[in-house]
């Protein structure tokens, strides 16, 4: 089993703090659609931390409509938008069973479901999982390469951290909401920018990186404090 940070695939996520810490762990975060197919797949919660805690899991589901999914944790199943909480001890673990079931249509794909898990012992400490659906044609990774500009996002705190690599600059970067609206924008002007996102909500955002009039990247993040 693989493992990189946050939102990208094969993923261990580490969230950490005195006394309070957590990690998950992905088995696959990228499938390729077939027609009724049934998907499992498994995230591990381990705490990390030295003292016990209480965990938030969420699931969000931006699927296709006729889609399936539910979340299990302890031997019982919800479906997505119930609010989950989950008890473990100093090094604890415990298994976070995501199902979905796909209907005949792949109209609407690339999708996906976002997990979401988050410490109630310290709030600051939340972290993501972004699990992606699509036909074997489209582009299906969080991380994405567009032509010869490599783009990764991730979401710490109250920053949009953007990496490229890449020596033409600026790019410009915008930021919209589930309505379609344009809430931030900002210029991309060196390899490594850290984009403030205290005065947006609790929410589901779409990324767009732009170079003039061409489109380099294209993902979404979600924010939760």
């Amino acid at each position: 089993m693989n493992t990189i940070f946050l939102l990208f695939s094969l993923v261990t996520f580490n969230g950490m703090s005195p006394g309070y810490g957590f990690e998950l762990t992905v088995q696959e975060t990228v499938y390729v659609f077939q027609p009724f197919g049934y998907y499992s797949d498994t995230v591990v919660l381990k705490n990390t931390g030295d003292l016990e805690d209480i965990y938030y899991i969420g699931l969000i589901s931006d699927l296709p409509e006729g889609w399936g999914t539910s979340l299990c944790v302890g031997g019982m199943c919800f479906p997505p938008g119930v609010s989950v909480y989950d008890t473990l001890s100093p090094g604890g673990t415990d298994s976070i069973l995501l199902d979905i079931v796909a209907s005949d249509d792949s109209a609407g794909l690339p999708a996906n479901v976002l997990l979401v898990v988050k410490s109630l012992g310290d709030t600051t400490l939340a972290e993501s999982v972004s699990i992606l659906f699509a036909t074997q044609s489209q582009g299906i990774s969080e991380n994405q390469k567009y032509g010869d500009i490599h783009t990764l996002i991730k979401v710490k705190e109250n920053l949009l951290q953007v990496s490229l690599e890449g020596t033409e600059f600026p790019y410009e970067l915008s930021i919209y909401n589930q309505s379609g609206a344009l809430v931030l924008k900002s210029e991309l002007s060196k390899p490594m920018n850290f984009i403030p996102l205290k005065d947006l909500s609790n929410s589901i955002y779409f990324v767009v990186i732009r170079k003039k009039d061409s489109i380099f990247y294209r993902g979404k993040f979600f924010l939760i404090r």
